[in-house]
């Protein structure tokens, strides 16, 4: 079974080239399904070779329940952890507007929060 999107959008909040020595983006994801909606803030902070962060809030909601979850995540690792680990730090990464998708995955969780947050019933 395939569900289709009925609506999916990308806002971009802000960028920041830190003065040249990084880079700091915010954006939200949100995609609308036939029966639920998924949206996804994300705050992506790169300071060239000190830190690279990202605080992701998602949240979920199936419209046939009366709440909605949502997840706080940060995940982080200082430049020397991410080299230790293998990360390559090149200029087509620095250069790629999805590099916040490419290295998430290698750094560290280091917070997890999840509520389930009820509706109030009209």
């Amino acid at each position: 079974m395939c569900i289709r999107d009925s609506f999916y959008t990308e806002l971009h909040l802000f960028d920041d080239d830190l003065g040249d020595c990084g880079l700091s983006t915010s954006n939200f994801r949100f995609r609308v399904m036939e029966d639920s909606f998924f949206g996804l803030l994300r705050f992506y902070l790169r300071v060239d070779d000190v830190i690279v962060r990202v605080y992701d809030t998602r949240i979920y909601h199936d419209f046939s329940q009366n709440y909605i979850y949502r997840e706080f995540n940060v995940r982080e690792n200082s430049y020397q952890e991410l080299r230790a680990k293998g990360f390559k730090f090149d200029a087509e990464f620095n250069l790629d507007p999805k590099q916040s998708d490419l290295i998430y995955k290698t750094l560290d969780s280091v917070l997890v929060a999840k509520e389930k947050i009820i509706l109030a019933d009209e």
